[in-house]
């Protein structure tokens, strides 16, 4: 009896553990059945979500692949296409006129001078060529002929730093040539009793060279520089030397005209310019003069772009004028203070024709060492006419 209950129970228990465990199978087998549909409908919409943003990429760097097919074809087409030459042509005149303290014309003084000149450049070059022919007639010679020619090419180019600033710079070469002959000078000092250093004509070759440099500091503030140097291969023809005739000298000569400041743009209408300027002549038998400035310049531009420009240019301190004879020996130590106050204008005719006037006057001391001191005024003007093509 005991042994038929030991079994009923057994049955009963295992009976009943079999049953439990397909519930708890059962149960976990709904549950995971639930968590893969989800995660399978999850990943299906993400995975349509991503094909959807391929599609997108596809589309967009199809459209891309297009412009930039567009900007390829259009870059060729303006490579290809021939290159258009530009030129700017100018016609002026210059005047200088000296007078003394009392505003007495000084005879000899007045320089007329006529000149022509013309810039041409090519699309898309970054040379520019200049050439530029000048006559001078003096008011008491007729015979007095100096003619001046030049010519030279600028090379131009924009560059960026790492630090975000960017500026321009460039470099000039060019060639002058400038003489005069004063033919009446041949009989006047042929006398014996005669004895000086008379010159009656001269010829300058001369090589221009002129790096420029500008960068911008901030939206508002520019740093420019720029270095001139002219080197000259002058000759000088004697009318006397010494107790000589007609004897013809030769020398290489220089000057230098050296430049560096600041530009501060107020807004598009003005801007104003700081610079300081550093001469010397140093012209071998005839002079050697340094001098020191600085520069103020204002612009202002108008609704129709004419632009008003006044300036100054004062001395710092006074220069030194050594002027030599035919042997290179020292006759005369001038100390000259030069400042000088103009004005600029710029009148637009059309959009491609203006008018240039420029004009100033210069108040200057002369203090030789071999004689009295004096005080001179200076004026110089020019007016320039210029069109585009």
């Amino acid at each position: 009896m005991n042994k038929k209950l030991f079994l009923i129970s057994l049955l009963v228990l295992s009976t009943q553990a079999l049953s439990n465990e397909n519930i708890d199978e059962t149960i976990d087998l709904d549950i995971e059945g639930v968590n893969i549909e989800e995660q399978i409908i999850f990943d299906q919409k993400q995975q349509d979500f991503v094909n959807s943003i391929k599609r997108k990429l596809e589309e967009t760097k199809l459209e891309l692949s297009k412009y930039k097919t567009e900007a390829e074809k259009n870059a060729v087409i303006v490579k290809n296409m021939p290159k258009k030459w530009n030129h700017e042509v100018y016609f002026g005149v210059e005047q200088e006129i000296n007078s003394d303290a009392d505003w007495k014309f000084l005879d000899g003084s007045l320089a007329t001078s006529p000149y022509v000149g013309m810039f041409m450049s090519k699309d898309g070059s970054k040379l520019l060529y200049d050439f530029q022919f000048l006559k001078t007639y003096i008011d008491d010679n007729e015979e007095y002929n100096r003619n001046r020619f030049s010519a030279g090419v600028t090379y131009r180019d924009s560059f960026n730093l790492k630090n975000g600033k960017n500026g321009n710079w460039g470099v000039r070469l060019g060639y002058r040539n400038d003489s005069y002959h004063w033919d009446s000078m041949k009989e006047g000092t042929s006398l014996p009793s005669y004895s000086g250093y008379a010159r009656k004509g001269e010829e300058r070759n001369e090589i221009w060279l002129r790096p420029t440099a500008s960068l911008n500091m901030t939206p508002k503030i520019r740093l420019n520089a720029s270095l001139s140097f002219r080197f000259i291969d002058r000759e000088l023809d004697y009318a006397r030397f010494g107790n000589e005739y007609s004897k013809t000298t030769r020398d290489w000569s220089n000057i230098q005209e050296h430049m560096i400041g600041a530009r501060y743009t107020f807004d598009s209408k003005n801007f104003v310019s700081l610079d300081y300027l550093f001469v010397r002549e140093d012209l071998k038998r005839t002079l050697l003069n340094t001098e020191n400035f600085a520069m103020l310049r204002y612009f202002h531009f108008f609704p129709n772009r004419d632009t008003l420009s006044p300036y100054v240019r004062i001395a710092l301190g006074n220069g030194e004028q050594k002027y030599y004879n035919g042997v290179k020996e020292v006759i005369r130590v001038d100390d000259v203070s030069r400042p000088r106050i103009g004005i600029q204008y710029k009148h637009n005719l059309t959009p491609n024709t203006s008018l240039l006037v420029d004009v100033y006057y210069r108040a200057q001391t002369v203090d030789p060492d071999n004689g009295p001191k004096r005080d001179e005024n200076f004026f110089l003007w020019f007016a320039e006419l210029s069109h585009k093509f």
